[in-house]
């Protein structure tokens, strides 16, 4: 399907996010999100890895060096050879999921995505500063926006319409995620799918979430 969105670390105050291009959904986007929270296992970790992620523009081409770790990962660096032109190509083609960028060591970076709260239907950011997980969804008329990227305005377009950024729905403590349980997974995928349609207002989402945790 194609849903729009973006996925990625918010570090020392600084945004490394990727777009994707489809299946942006809490079923497949955030689940995968989560999942690869809960493999990494720890705060500290993630920390770690959002620190040395390094930034790259998804319109230059791959450094050698990176096109080397590409190559022992998949075995098909001749073909990004032979067709791409960039970054983009090489993450589109072959992964867009957070533990292939850690693998790489970089993400293309596509903050600027999350300040259009028309066209970015759901982001997911591992925010290692306050140590949560934050759920953002498109800006619409029914919901008062909340968060830092609803404020930001960027530049008019081309019929002169300032859009929104995206809106914070949820935002959950790493710790919890790391230490859920299949069953329990499963009800936040579900709950964050009924998000956007429920009203609830993100304040009680949060407590919403500790109490479904404690249910075990």
């Amino acid at each position: 399907m194609g849903t729009r969105g973006a996925h990625g670390f918010r570090v020392r105050g600084e945004d490394k996010v990727a777009y994707n291009d489809k299946d942006s959904y809490p079923d497949c986007l955030g689940e995968e999100v989560i999942r690869f929270i809960q493999q990494i296992g720890s705060v500290k970790r993630l920390r770690s890895i959002a620190r040395r992620m390094d930034l790259v523009d998804e319109d230059d081409a791959p450094t050698f060096g990176y096109l080397g770790i590409v190559g022992r990962l998949i075995a098909l660096v001749v073909k990004w050879r032979r067709h791409a032109t960039g970054w983009h190509y090489l993450s589109l083609e072959y992964s867009r999921s957070l533990d292939w960028y850690r693998r790489v060591g970089c993400i293309p970076g596509n903050a600027e995505f999350l300040l259009d709260g028309l066209f970015c239907e759901w982001a997911y950011i591992i925010n290692v500063d306050s140590e949560t997980l934050e759920i953002y969804a498109t800006t619409n008329s029914d919901n008062t926006p909340q968060g830092r990227y609803c404020t930001i305005h960027p530049e008019p377009d081309m019929d002169g319409e300032v859009r929104r950024g995206v809106s914070l729905l949820f935002e959950v403590p790493l710790s919890i995620v790391i230490g859920m349980s299949d069953v329990n997974t499963d009800r936040l995928v579900s709950l964050l799918t009924e998000l956007p349609e429920s009203g609830i207002p993100h304040e009680r989402c949060n407590q919403l979430m500790l109490d479904t945790h404690h249910q075990e």
